[in-house]
């Protein structure tokens, strides 16, 4: 008979450059599990896990916001199941430093270096300060294509505000 593949393959913890996994048993006869994580099809990394032991594996020195297919095989001796294969991604880092290039009565321009990471686009966000802040909060997505700068208008003279950039790859956002 042919080895049954593992079952609810699952990620249980990313940040930039980690991602952990566990799965469940696969049905019979199994002396290891074989686990993978590939990108752009290039296997990174495998490790054995005995059948015996906890079912999980940490991939650590992974690129941040980079997706990566995870794959587990259960194992028979020279025989291997079909893998249970998830696409899972680690975080994308923020940009390192944010400068405040000009400041107007109801503007600010803000500019960013590049964030080292795969990443899809910019998160640029303005909260004004305070309980009774005035104005309203601005939150806008800027391209990785074009220069790395965004001017934030119709702000109200005098109002203090805190400015937060944050880097999106995928569903995942940098802090």
């Amino acid at each position: 008979t042919t080895v049954d593949t593992p079952k609810d393959l699952r990620e249980t913890y990313h940040d930039e450059t980690c991602i952990a996994v566990e799965w469940n048993h696969a049905r019979g006869v199994k002396d290891k599990y074989l686990v993978q994580v590939a990108s752009s099809n290039f296997i990174i990394n495998s490790e054995y896990i005995a059948a015996d032991d906890r079912l999980e594996c940490t991939f650590d020195g992974l690129y941040p916001g980079r997706l990566y297919a995870v794959s587990v095989q259960a194992c028979c001796g020279e025989s291997s199941s079909k893998p249970i294969e998830r696409y899972m991604r680690t975080t994308a880092i923020p940009p390192q430093k944010i400068s405040i290039d000009e400041v107007k009565e109801r503007m600010i321009t803000v500019t960013w270096p590049e964030a080292w990471c795969d990443k899809d686009h910019y998160r640029v966000t303005l909260i004004p300060e305070g309980d009774g802040g005035q104005g309203e909060i601005q939150d806008r997505e800027v391209s990785c294509d074009i220069q790395r700068k965004y001017s934030f208008r119709n702000l109200v003279p005098g109002q203090l505000y805190n400015i937060f950039i944050r880097t999106l790859s995928g569903r995942k956002e940098s802090e």
